[in-house]
């Protein structure tokens, strides 16, 4: 029988070295070499380095993408190791949608050129791929849900397909990489065992030689096969008691001696306070309920309830458990996103936590009075904390961040086992005889496909074409659209306005009204419908 070749692995950007761990449970410890883990956030790349067994570990992405660098497990300049010719190189990244949107308009590709920021993360995982060749690649697309609904699938055309030029060349949609069979796979969390109220979008790339096309929709089928499998896990199943040694020890150690989260200031201030107002009314509450409901019915005191937190945070406590309270919501499986505006509703009793931001979320439960340790935000995206080294996370508050903002590691889980399956089915080996781990038995897939149910129509990227056949050539309303969003990308952006560490700037600067001014004014000759291409029609 043909043996298995080993996997190598390169994992840029995607959370916590989670592909390394979750292809370290599901291969043998010899079946699987993990190249290089690069992770911009400083604690989550410590980590990555104490669990994943990486050869090399880089905070720079250019780095990955030059082959040469500071290497944080040398401890010097160094190349980075490369695959063997017998291994099955597969990359797994991620990055922000942000910077698509808008972008079939002109004051979308201005915005582009000063969303730099923003843009580059992309452009050198997406240059890593073109350099490296990878017989495999498996990228996150983070922060869809901040796109409106109905401009998604566009933004995701963009990504794919990319924005023609008037001579039909483009130089940054992942089809225009070439050699690759590019597909779509949408997740959610809470179809694979997991107490998450949220959905994952992946964009999966196989190459020609080890399947394109039919591999990469075969990766996308098998891993919507694996969902459901699992019995889902609620939240009150994870939570430590409140009495329990590990929640007492970091209550005391973290909890009582960390700084409050920065107040906002100005008129960003303002426009918090005036929410809070508006909902307080709505509400017909006057005072703290909850804060005298701590006091008066439980006994607990100010100073022990929820020590580090700011005076706006308890305020929004106050207002979403009034909130839940009207609404007759089960208090014991209530939970909070702290990170959400007030008037959007960002709680739930269904057992499931609420969608974290692309940033990460702060959660709160009211059933336990208190927020969620790191500990607990980890097992709820299925992280193994018995059995990993959680000292480079940086303490309790900044692991709770981190796992909220990364990829469950079942659900990474579940990609990668489908796609090695889908590698491993056909004529995918090497010269050598050698087949990709996870092969699936002959006429397995057959059999999968007979038994699967009948769904509605899923995100694929067959899905995105028959979506732009039917809308045509952009209309007003969805350039309007678009650059409704872009000028608030801009006037969020750090390259147009500074923000005080840790708080967000309420209104433009000068020089961000300027800038946004100017982008508007090179529109006003330009942006044509005709330039419009997530349709899939070249450009003028």
């Amino acid at each position: 029988a043909a043996s298995s070749r080993r996997i190598a692995l390169t994992s840029c950007h995607a959370g916590l070295g989670a592909p390394a761990l979750a292809l370290g449970m599901l291969l043998p410890p010899e079946a699987l070499r993990v190249l290089c883990v690069c992770e911009a956030d400083e604690n989550s790349l410590r980590f990555a380095k104490a669990n994943c067994k990486a050869e090399s570990a880089c905070k720079d992405l250019t780095t990955v993408a030059h082959g040469e660098g500071q290497c944080d497990v040398r401890h010097r300049t160094a190349k980075l190791p490369a695959p063997e010719p017998e291994e099955l190189h597969i990359f797994v990244g991620g990055f922000h949608i942000r910077p698509f949107v808008g972008l079939d308009t002109a004051v979308g590709r201005v915005a582009n050129k000063n969303l730099s920021i923003e843009w580059e993360p992309y452009q050198l995982l997406r240059r890593c791929i073109a350099e490296q060749r990878p017989s495999a690649a498996l990228l996150e697309v983070r922060g869809l849900g901040e796109v409106p609904r109905p401009q998604q699938p566009g933004v995701l055309r963009l990504l794919i397909d990319g924005n023609r030029n008037p001579d039909g060349t483009d130089n940054w949609g992942l089809r225009s990489l070439g050699g690759y069979g590019v597909e779509l796979i949408e997740t959610r969390s809470s179809d694979f065992g997991l107490p998450l109220a949220e959905r994952r979008v992946f964009v999966v790339l196989i190459s020609e030689a080890a399947g394109g096309s039919e591999a990469a929709e075969r990766a996308a089928f098998l891993t919507r096969t694996l969902a459901g499998s699992m019995p889902r896990a609620s939240v009150a199943e994870l939570l430590l008691e409140n009495s329990s040694t590990r929640l007492l020890h970091i209550v005391k150690h973290e909890w009582t001696r960390a700084e409050r989260p920065a107040e906002l200031n100005g008129e960003a201030k303002n426009k918090q306070n005036r929410l809070f107002h508006i909902e307080s009314k709505e509400l017909g509450i006057r005072g703290a309920p909850y804060k005298d409901y701590l006091n008066n019915d439980l006994g607990i005191k100010d100073q022990d309830w929820y020590p580090h937190a700011s005076t706006s945070q308890k305020t929004f406590l106050n207002l979403a458990w009034a909130q839940a309270r009207q609404v007759g919501a089960e208090f014991e499986t209530l939970v909070v996103d702290m990170t959400q505006g007030i008037r959007s509703q960002p709680w739930r009793d269904d057992g499931l936590l609420p969608a974290a931001e692309a940033g990460g979320a702060l959660h709160y439960t009211f059933g336990r009075h208190r927020p969620f340790t790191g500990l607990e935000v980890l097992g709820c995206h299925g992280f193994p904390v018995g059995s990993l080294d959680l000292r480079g996370l940086g303490g309790d508050l900044l692991a709770a961040r981190l796992a909220s903002a990364t990829a469950p590691l079942p659900v990474m889980g579940a990609l990668l086992c489908g796609l090695l399956a889908s590698l491993g089915t056909g004529d995918t080996g090497d010269s050598s005889g050698n087949h990709a781990p996870l092969c699936l038995p002959t006429g397995r897939l057959d059999e999968l496909k007979a038994a699967a149910p009948a769904v509605a129509e899923t995100l694929s990227a067959r899905a995105l074409e028959a979506w732009a056949e039917e809308a045509g050539s952009s209309t007003e309303e969805s350039h309007l659209g678009g650059r409704a969003t872009v000028l608030l990308n801009l006037v969020r952006n750090d390259s147009f306005a500074q923000r005080a560490k840790g708080v967000p700037q309420a209104a433009p600067s000068g020089e961000a009204a300027r800038l946004i001014h100017s982008a508007l004014a090179k529109v006003t000759d330009e942006d044509e419908p005709a330039q419009a291409t997530i349709s899939g029609a070249a450009g003028p």
